[in-house]
């Protein structure tokens, strides 16, 4: 009976073990808490002026630059994170009204910052395609990712397509 009593209570302190490091682990992901927004209440709301340019022909030795138009639409702050791009020869750059500049997000140069869009705020996002750090000829179709906190956008994906000579 001894034996059966430590059984049983070794099996309830590993379970609850087991589930108190998978709650740790999870909580430190490094991306920002997901918040559920009920219909009434306050959020972020993404607009975007178009999600895919085409740059048309360029040389293999050209680097080429587009830029999106963000604007957070809603009455909580937007928060952009997780930006990435689908090749290491494409690169955005958040670019802010005053003129001020992040650094260079991409495939390889992926940071754990969140940048923060407020109420109203609108943005730049300039998308650098540079064909001769991957060259290739013909078509091509690039992209750029980034996650938000908006409840209705929570992904956002930006394109650019060309044609290398």
């Amino acid at each position: 009976m001894a034996g059966l009593r430590f059984w049983i209570f070794f099996t309830l302190v590993f379970t609850v073990l087991v589930i108190t490091g998978i709650s740790l682990i999870s909580s430190q992901s490094g991306s920002p808490p997901i918040v559920a927004y009920t219909k009434n209440e306050e959020k972020p709301k993404l607009e975007i002026d178009k999600v895919e340019v085409n740059l048309g022909k360029i040389n293999v030795s050209e680097e080429q630059k587009t830029d999106f138009f963000l604007t957070n639409s809603g009455t909580k702050p937007l928060q952009l994170f997780e930006i990435s791009s689908s090749c290491g020869c494409t690169t955005a750059k958040i670019i802010r009204e005053n003129g001020q500049e992040s650094s260079e997000y991409g495939m390889h140069l992926k940071k754990a910052s969140v940048q923060e869009v407020l109420p109203k705020e609108k943005i730049k996002i300039e998308v650098i395609y540079r064909p001769f750090v991957m060259p290739v000829k013909g078509p091509v179709s690039r992209q750029i990712y980034l996650r938000t906190n908006d409840p209705l956008s929570p992904k956002l994906t930006l394109a650019i397509k060309a044609q290398i000579l």
